[in-house]
């Protein structure tokens, strides 16, 4: 790579050199042009390669394989529904008990929080386990909490809503908490660390897109470079 960005660098003095610092006719001038574009889009690219690693590390401690960013996420709303289970019980109305019947009487009395922290230059989403106390009152108000955020957290791209910006999502966890219970809180909890973590994957997202966008174009301009090289080739033994 290194070799590679200081060839790049290096040829396009000795390509203005060799023009004799004029372009000439149509065809140098479009090579050139498409010349110095190449070399533009390299250098935005070694900017980019530069910078957004090092901003990821910074602001996206819950980052994790791109690909697996969607199943990470269905598992933390798994979690969740888990966690609302255990607190509440299943929605109010549900004929099917048997997910209540499935939870084994440490998961009744316990829920798994998912929360991220930093061990000196490792960060990343721990799990720890809290004890909760069954609170049928918070059933309703809970899952249509649920229902209402899960959308959100569970596709990337949805802009409205009171989730599009954390200040109204802020709010909006704060509602709930008035409305809830203490013994509701560690479901609040786990979803407002959902929240943040689909707000960190978002992000990855379109960090991911900036780092790898501009490698088409610069592998399209090259080989551009590379066609009228030859075409420039051709042409000045031709009517040399």
């Amino acid at each position: 790579m290194a070799a590679h960005l200081w060839l790049g660098f290096a040829s396009l003095p000795l390509a203005v050199i060799h023009c004799g610092w004029h372009l000439g006719g149509h065809l140098p001038t479009w090579f050139m042009f498409v010349f110095v574009l190449t070399i533009l889009s390299g250098v935005w690219g070694l900017i980019l390669q530069n910078i957004i690693p090092k901003l990821v590390l910074q602001l996206l401690p819950a980052e994790t394989i791109y690909s697996e960013i969607e199943h990470v996420a269905k598992q933390s709303i798994s979690d969740i529904r888990q966690a609302i289970i255990a607190v509440c019980g299943p929605p109010a109305g549900s004929e099917n008990r048997l997910i209540e019947s499935e939870q084994s009487s440490h998961a009744k009395s316990t829920v798994v929080v998912g929360a991220v922290r930093e061990i000196g230059l490792v960060s990343g989403r721990t799990l720890r386990t809290k004890t909760v106390t069954r609170s049928e009152t918070d059933r309703d108000v809970l899952w249509n909490a649920f229902a209402e955020i899960e959308p959100f957290l569970s596709r990337d791209g949805i802009k409205s809503g009171p989730f599009s910006k954390p200040a109204d999502a802020s709010r909006w966890f704060s509602k709930l908490r008035h409305a809830c219970s203490q013994n509701g809180e560690p479901v609040i909890e786990s979803l407002e660390q959902c929240y943040e973590q689909r707000l960190q994957f978002n992000m990855q997202r379109r960090f991911h897109h900036w780092l790898h966008a501009w490698l088409p174009v610069h592998i399209g301009l090259s080989v551009s470079v590379c066609v009228l090289l030859i075409v420039h080739i051709i042409t000045a033994l031709k009517y040399w």
